[in-house]
């Protein structure tokens, strides 16, 4: 089935006068917020796509730079499709914080007709990255986000017009959040947000109206399986996509299957996503915010003690890695060790209660007997 890819050798010939922005253009400019920009745009330029790309062909990137493999063949596609390849991009920025523990991206895409697309980057392969969605569960308000906020009313201020905010996975929290909490002039500029499988927020944000405010232009996807998508608390309206991978890997955007200029919608979650869903809200319920931050600073602790700098690394050597976990564990203060038993405990329990609600079988029906005729 076609993917993104697809539709740029199948659709990017077509302007945006003869085919209007959709709900794929979306996800290929978040797409794009992913690619190594770092090494190709200097601070304060704006260029073409076509141009970033011609820099990346003279440049030394090699293909196990890039977070996806398919990453390779989109910068190539999107940067040749007549659709995108005069797009103008501009403002990159990308902040990585150890002390912070922060992992941050954006770029600015202008469009035709007066309108700003601002994509922000989801969570790339690093550790810090990782560490930073997990302090979602505990915290409210992250560097991140509020680099978010700070990045989307610089654009409101320096370029009138219309905005759309959108981001994949980590990133299309920013994008939600950014809109949220930026200046009320720059939110009624906004027309639409696009978190694409991206995770949700605290019940704190979303009973604010802050988040109120722009619930009503929020339009999430999720693949069917979503993992990261139904994480924390969602009140937004959201559509079901059709992906070609199985359970946490529908998460790549590359998997998402379409049909011309549309996903391809399923009716419903499957059973094995809402489970999740249902565990990780039970455990946020049962577990309180200072216990979730020792479980989380913990378990970031003993991967700091691998010496690796990315989730990759840690497959690497899995013998050593695995006896570096175990020799850090083992060294944990005895409050900590407790707060971790009781937490992976309680997310024990969580996940068979769930599973028991999900998998239980509905009550035999009584039989019963009407003039002597036996009916079910």
């Amino acid at each position: 089935m076609p993917n993104m890819l697809d539709y740029l050798k199948w659709r990017g010939d077509l302007s945006f006068d003869q085919d209007p922005f959709n709900e794929i253009d979306n996800l290929i400019l978040t797409r794009f917020s992913y690619l190594p920009l770092e090494k190709l745009i200097k601070e304060g330029e704006k260029l073409k796509i076509k141009t970033i790309y011609e820099r990346f062909q003279k440049s030394k990137i090699k293909k196990e730079d890039m977070l996806l493999k398919e990453d390779w063949n989109f910068f190539e596609a999107i940067a040749t499709a007549n659709r995108f390849r005069e797009l103008v991009a501009l403002k990159y920025v990308q902040k990585i914080s150890l002390k912070l523990e922060e992992q941050f991206a954006v770029i600015t895409i202008l469009l035709p007709k007066d309108t700003a697309y601002i994509s922000f980057c989801g969570t790339d392969i690093s550790i810090v990255g990782w560490k930073e969605n997990f302090n979602m569960s505990f915290k409210s308000h992250l560097p991140a986000q509020r680099d978010a906020v700070s990045y989307l009313n610089y654009i409101g201020e320096r370029y009138a017009g219309k905005l759309m905010v959108g981001g994949h996975s980590k990133g299309g929290n920013l994008a939600v959040y950014a809109a949220a909490f930026c200046k009320p002039e720059i939110q009624k500029r906004i027309t639409v947000l696009y978190n694409n499988d991206g995770p949700g927020f605290s019940k704190e944000i979303i009973e604010s109206q802050n988040y109120k405010n722009i619930v009503g232009r929020v339009i999430s996807y999720v693949p069917q399986s979503s993992v990261i998508g139904r994480l924390l608390f969602h009140e937004e309206k959201y559509y079901v996509v059709k992906s070609n991978q199985i359970g946490i890997m529908q998460h790549d955007p590359y998997s998402w299957q379409l049909q011309q200029n549309q996903f391809i919608k399923m009716k419903e979650l499957t059973n094995g996503s809402l489970l999740t869903e249902k565990t990780i809200k039970e455990w946020l319920e049962n577990v309180e915010p200072e216990r979730r931050e020792i479980f989380i600073d913990t378990l970031y602790d003993i991967l700091a003690a691998t010496k690796a700098e990315k989730v990759t690394d840690l497959g690497e050597n899995w013998i050593k890695t695995a006896s570096t976990l175990l020799k850090r564990y083992k060294g944990i203060d005895p409050e900590s060790k407790a707060v971790i038993s009781q937490t992976l405990e309680a997310l024990r329990v969580s996940a068979r209660n769930q599973i028991f609600e999900t998998f239980s079988f509905p009550k035999k029906k009584e039989k019963k007997k009407y003039f002597g005729i036996l009916t079910k």
